[in-house]
């Protein structure tokens, strides 16, 4: 009771209450109900706290709890590296974001970390696949028979630092002191499928002199989406920092970079099937004004691709580009050193912000090299509910959505052997089945 103090002598092994040997009887205080073992330890301890308990020294806990560390632990933001048991491949040169804000190209069978543009925080590995650039001269806006400027001049500007953080490649687009509209455009023969969705892009900047005197200073991209159909198009407003209004447009964007530079895009689906598709960058809106030959945007990084989203820039100069497909596989015996075959957990933190139709964007898989149908991994397609994680075992197959994230950062855990398979995406139950059996991973 209040006052009392409880003492514990392990020369005699015995508690004791104000010095007098504890029976087999109750302690109690107001707090909640201390029952204690007695001598011969046929009661259980236990103690049961209403209020709350204020501990002066150290708790020491004699259960010996498992400390099981993952074969193999790779955080690819921090490290920005791979695994020497990793065989990375690309054919051809790619892009990323350098921890500068910089875009920059690294050679073949080179693995990417991206950035963000702004913070410089490492995002980790950039793993895309093989899409081609349309637009044959992706910066140089004054090549004939291949941009074409109406009521406007393109002008190489030497000393404006490009995206790429270098001089000399950036265009400046001035309008032209004619009465009328003031775009300049790509016409080289960009094919469209109906249907198919296609993605257009580009890094713009405000020239010294941008007047927001006409259109509110909104500065516009846009295609038609077939041959003759309607336009689909994304207006920005006057200080380069929001999308103001989008027409048929699947989805837009528009991200920050160094030096003023902000990339803008959208992605659209091509309502009729044409080879002439002609992307515009538009003064003003489109709207019909006389110009002042003063005013200007710098461009630089068009992209025309067959994508229901932008991806990573892909520069070209005089033909069609590809960009490869990024493989990263593991196999082998730099596999099987560390994989489990009879049972094993996997967990994954990714960013997934794009799925690719109804297909679906792995995050990562464990495959055989002999049956293609077996696979466990985590995936995102363009489902409302996008996560899941798909198992087949070459018998039985399955899977069970997640919610989307506004971020689109996905955390998934996946148990698997034998009647049993657990995942969960973000905290919640993914998908649970005994219905499988554990197929060989190699």
């Amino acid at each position: 009771h209040g006052g009392s103090t409880l003492n514990w002598n392990p020369a005699e092994d015995v508690l004791k209450v104000n010095g007098s040997l504890l029976s087999s009887s109750y302690l109690y205080g107001s707090a909640g109900t201390l029952k204690l073992a007695t001598a011969n330890h046929s009661s259980t301890v236990y103690v049961e706290v209403t209020d709350k308990v204020e501990i002066a020294g150290q708790i020491v806990a004699t259960q010996d709890y498992p400390n099981y560390r993952p074969r193999i632990d790779w955080n690819f933001a921090k490290t920005k590296k791979l695994d020497p048991r990793i065989t990375f491949s690309r054919l051809g040169p790619a892009s990323y974001v350098d921890k500068n804000g910089y875009v920059k190209l690294v050679d073949e069978n080179e693995p990417r970390f991206d950035h963000d543009p702004l913070t410089g925080e490492c995002k980790g590995l950039l793993m895309e696949q093989n899409v081609v650039n349309w637009i044959k001269w992706s910066s140089k806006l004054d090549i004939e028979g291949q941009w074409y400027q109406n009521g406007t001049t393109n002008v190489l500007a030497p000393d404006v630092v490009g995206p790429d953080g270098k001089t000399g490649n950036v265009y400046e687009v001035f309008e032209n002191a004619t009465n009328g509209y003031h775009a300049t455009y790509y016409a080289s023969s960009i094919p469209v499928n109906n249907g198919t969705k296609y993605s257009v892009s580009s890094w713009i900047k405000k020239g010294p002199n941008y007047r927001t005197d006409q259109a509110s200073g909104k500065f516009e991209l846009y295609t038609r989406r077939s041959g003759s159909g309607a336009y689909a198009s994304i207006k920005i407003n006057s200080a380069f920092t929001a999308i103001d209004t989008i027409n048929n447009v699947d989805s837009s964007f528009i991200e920050q970079y160094r030096n003023g530079w902000v990339r803008v895009g959208y992605t659209f689906t091509a309502d009729g099937t044409s080879g002439n598709i002609i992307p515009h960058w538009l003064h003003a809106q489109g709207q019909s004004y006389m110009g002042n030959a003063a005013s200007s945007v710098y461009i630089w990084g068009c992209q025309f691709e067959s994508m229901p989203f932008v991806t990573s820039y892909i520069p070209s100069a005089g033909d069609y580009n590809y960009r490869n497909d990024d493989i990263a596989v593991i196999d082998g015996t730099e596999f099987s050193e560390f994989f489990n075959p009879d049972e094993g957990t996997s967990v994954v933190h990714t960013h997934m912000p794009n799925s690719n139709g109804n297909s679906g964007l792995p995050a990562y898989t464990f495959k055989n090299s002999a049956v293609s149908a077996v696979t466990l991994g985590l995936s995102r397609d363009n489902n409302a509910s996008p996560a899941y994680h798909y198992y087949n075992d070459g018998t039985n197959n399955g899977f069970t959505r997640a919610s989307a994230n506004n971020q689109n950062m996905y955390k998934g855990a996946m148990s698997f052997k034998t009647s049993d398979f657990d995942s969960y995406v973000n905290g919640s139950a993914n998908t649970n089945t005994t219905t499988f059996t554990m197929p060989t991973i190699d």
